[in-house]
């Protein structure tokens, strides 16, 4: 990976001890930090997972010939059946699934396990998304933004105060731009799709505590 990374509660955390009226739901801040990522283009903000490094998370249980993707991975970069790899023909990538093609009666493709190797956005113990350092002030700038759009809605934060969070996000988004190497608009997207898919796969509790 590009550089150290922290998980998107040190943002909540930051939020927190500044700006202790207000109730930060995580899962509005994982989403945020997505849309701020996504604007970076912090492609590099990914890693490599393999079945000898990462076991739990490159391990699949199959039921019923199908088996569900971890939601962070980006690109599958291989399966693997009993440690041999499989022919791409033998499976399909269907949404959050692979789907197994095997015409034999092994049951194994009903209740078996599988391994696989990709490439996906860099997860916390908890499965929430990591942030590169050099992102961390554009994320928390864009989160406290976004927090405050409804006070400054609402008329009970001046347009000063809510164009200094403004200001401050697009000053500190150019600076970690400057940092990743440039992608196309098709990867950014795809980076965006995956952060957003991993919001509802989450089982944690709502609210900061």
């Amino acid at each position: 990976m590009k550089g150290n990374y922290v998980s998107v509660r040190r943002i909540a955390g930051m939020i927190a001890r500044s700006y202790k009226h207000l109730a930060i739901d995580i899962y509005d801040l994982v989403e945020w930090c997505g849309e701020a990522i996504n604007n970076i283009a912090a492609f590099d903000s990914f890693r490599r997972y393999t079945p000898t490094t990462d076991t739990d998370d490159c391990k699949l249980e199959i039921v019923n010939k199908q088996a569900l993707l971890p939601c962070n991975v980006y690109r599958l970069l291989g399966v693997y059946h009993r440690n041999l790899p499989m022919a791409k023909h033998e499976f399909v990538r269907n949404g959050a699934y692979l789907r197994f093609t095997r015409k034999d009666n092994d049951p194994f493709w009903d209740s078996g396990h599988i391994n696989i190797e990709y490439i996906g956005i860099a997860v916390d113990e908890e499965g929430f998304p990591m942030i590169d350092e050099i992102s961390i002030q554009a994320c928390y700038w864009y989160c406290l933004k976004m927090l405050s759009l409804e006070d400054f809605t609402n008329g009970k934060l001046s347009p000063a105060a809510f164009g200094y969070f403004d200001e401050q996000y697009g000053k500190y988004v150019a600076k970690a731009r400057s940092s990743f190497k440039n992608v196309t608009r098709n990867e950014m997207d795809e980076i965006a799709m995956v952060l957003n898919n991993m919001i509802p796969k989450m089982r944690l509790p709502r609210r900061i505590t």
